[in-house]
């Protein structure tokens, strides 16, 4: 087992460590989601829109120019 296994692993079991913070970048996850036209994310998009918005790098204008 690699060691990002073991950490990812790890983080499943509710014991995760301390790892390099990684920004999402939540308005190109937006486009990509509605892009890829997956069932099973249209399912939860309500959920990671209102997620989404939660977060002060949301832009929906940025989400609609990435779609274009």
């Amino acid at each position: 087992m690699t060691d990002s296994n073991l950490l990812s692993n790890l983080a499943r079991l509710g014991f995760p460590l301390l790892e390099p913070n990684e920004e999402l970048d939540v308005n190109a996850t937006l486009a990509e989601v509605v892009k890829s036209n997956d069932r099973r994310f249209w399912a939860g998009f309500p959920v990671m829109l209102a997620n989404a918005a939660e977060s002060p790098r949301f832009s929906a204008n940025l989400v609609q120019a990435l779609l274009s």
